[in-house]
């Protein structure tokens, strides 16, 4: 059933160990650290199905649109490569119908939101790869197909909510014109 795979994230990343929070976060000592003085993200939005009558133009204009009104400067894919740690706000929105005929018109979704940063390995200096750093998502949730928009984007809202309060957390207050190397 495609259902299922829904919540494979939350498990997934519930079964990394002990080092993370049952809330799928790492210490809050270690993401801080990971967030504080992070110049700005590139925003990258996975283009949900079409059922929730929304595109990846649409929410990536949405989530930029909150950063900014946030003061969390949201990075072109040039200043995006030139940013030490090349960090991306990665945003996914799965969503399918439920197979029961008896639910025909709903829609379950999930919101997951990551932040992507180019990390060394400790044990190998020379190797860097990109990590998640920082994570939440929305566990399954339904609507109806109609309006799904609506609940879709107030879901991802919500996420980056979260993301914008952590940076908040990290960071005192988030500054609108970070540097970025030329």
């Amino acid at each position: 059933m495609r259902i299922t795979s829904l919540g494979a994230p939350v498990l997934v990343f519930g079964l990394l160990g002990s080092a993370w929070t049952a809330s799928g976060q790492p210490p809050a000592d270690e993401y801080r650290a990971a967030l504080h003085n992070l110049p700005g993200v590139l925003v990258v939005v996975d283009p949900p199905n079409p059922q929730t009558g929304l595109t990846g133009d649409q929410l990536t204009r949405d989530v930029e649109q909150w950063l900014q009104q946030a003061r969390i400067r949201t990075l072109t894919r040039d200043e995006y490569q030139r940013t030490a740690g090349e960090p991306v706000l990665h945003v996914e929105v799965q969503a399918d119908e439920p197979p029961a005929a008896d639910l025909k018109g709903l829609l379950l979704f999930t919101v997951h939101v990551a932040l992507y940063q180019r990390v060394t390995l400790q044990r190998d200096a020379k190797t860097s790869v990109l990590a998640s750093t920082w994570e939440s998502d929305l566990g399954v949730s339904g609507t109806e197909q109609g309006v799904a928009s609506t609940f879709v984007r107030t879901a991802v809202r919500d996420v980056i909510d979260k993301f914008i309060a952590a940076m908040i957390e990290a960071n005192g207050t988030v500054s609108t014109s970070p540097s970025i190397p030329p």
